[in-house]
């Protein structure tokens, strides 16, 4: 009998871990973690960290803490990553990541070709709460973009 309460309790304990995390792609992440792998470029933001990084042919952003561990910032509800591949003089493509069920990470099915070398900026979006009701339009939603310096991101397999 103890055995199967046992079994039963390990069971329930392991289905609530998986439950808090989400899946990107055959990586398992979860709140509170680092990332399992090292990877993309990151920027300082608000307490902690945003990377961008290419996973499985698509750009993916987190946000992370100071201690490079996964956190949830709900307040951004678009994040857009104008990439340039180098070598190359053209414009930046832009791509438009979207939160995730969980909000552990942004992403978009846009594929990314090859080499995976790019310049990257990056810019969130997030919406202004505050705005007095008779300042509004009926159709009027305003933004605030916090904008980040280009990088090089090189995920070029050797």
């Amino acid at each position: 009998m103890f055995k199967k309460s046992f079994a039963v309790v390990l069971i329930l304990i392991s289905s609530n871990l998986f439950l808090s995390g989400e899946r990107l792609g055959n990586v398992s992440l979860h709140e509170g973690m680092p990332l399992p792998f090292s990877k993309g470029v990151s920027w300082e933001y608000d307490g902690g960290f945003i990377q961008v990084f290419i996973h499985d042919d698509t750009f993916t952003l987190v946000f992370l803490d100071y201690d490079k561990k996964l956190r949830v910032v709900d307040t951004i509800d678009l994040a857009l990553v104008h990439a340039q591949s180098v070598p190359g003089q053209g414009d930046f493509s832009p791509y438009h990541l979207y939160p995730s069920p969980g909000g552990l990470y942004y992403s978009n099915p846009r594929h990314v070709y090859l080499p995976r070398k790019y310049n990257v900026k990056v810019a969130l979006r997030k919406e202004i709460s505050n705005i007095p009701r008779y300042r509004t339009h009926r159709f009027d939603t305003r933004y605030v973009k916090d904008s980040f310096d280009v990088k090089l991101l090189d995920q070029r397999e050797d």
